[in-house]
C-alpha cells in the first residue's frame, strides 16, 4: 500500500480505480505538486469545454478506455464506456442541461483524484430561479480523465395548498 492516500481507515484503495471492460488502473498514488496543478488545469479546461458545449474538447482530455457515469438515468443515472458511449451520454447529459446557466464551484485535487463543484440555474417563471447542484468526481491517468463520475443534488419543488401557499 506504498503511496496510497487512504482518506478514511475503512476506505479499501480500491475505490480509486479506473474502471473499464477491458482495464483496471490504481491511480490514488502520490502526485507531486506540478502534477496536481496540472490536474486542475485539466478540471478548469474540462468546466469550460463543458459550458462551451465543445464535445471535441472534451473528448480531446479522456483516455480511450474512458468511463462516464452520468447523474440521471434508470441506474440511478446511465454508465457509458469508451470513447464513442462517452461521448455520446456527454452529448445527451448537455442536452438535458442546455436549459439552465452553470456555475462553476470548487475543484479539489488528492493524488489522482478530482471533484469539481458545480450549480445550474434554472428559470421556473418570471420571477422564480432554481439551481441545481451537484459535484463531479474525477480518475486521472497519464495526464487525462479516464473516469467522471456526476452527482447531483435532487429535489422536489414546494408544495402548494388549496389556497396557492407553500404548506
Amino acid at each position: 500500500m506504498d503511496g496510497i492516500k487512504i482518506w478514511n481507515p475503512g476506505v479499501s484503495p480500491d475505490t480509486f480505480k479506473c474502471r473499464s471492460k477491458d482495464q483496471i488502473t490504481m491511480v490514488g498514488t502520490e502526485t507531486s505538486q506540478a502534477e496536481d496543478s496540472r490536474y486542475v488545469r485539466l478540471l478548469k479546461q474540462f468546466g469550460e469545454a463543458w459550458d462551451a458545449g465543445d464535445i471535441d474538447e472534451l473528448m480531446s482530455m479522456m483516455t480511450d478506455d474512458c468511463v462516464y457515469c452520468a447523474s440521471v438515468g434508470p441506474e440511478p443515472g446511465t454508465t457509458y464506456v469508451g470513447r464513442k458511449a462517452v461521448r455520446e451520454g456527454f452529448l445527451a447529459m448537455l442536452a438535458f442541461d442546455s436549459g439552465g446557466r452553470s456555475r462553476a464551484g470548487r475543484v479539489f485535487i488528492a493524488s489522482s483524484v478530482g471533484v469539481s463543484e458545480w450549480s445550474y440555474l434554472f428559470r421556473a417563471g418570471p420571477d422564480a430561479d432554481f439551481e441545481v447542484r451537484g459535484c463531479d468526481i474525477f480518475e486521472f491517468r497519464s495526464g487525462r480523465i479516464c473516469r467522471k463520475d456526476a452527482f447531483r443534488k435532487s429535489f422536489s419543488g414546494p408544495e402548494e395548498d388549496a389556497d396557492g401557499g407553500e404548506s
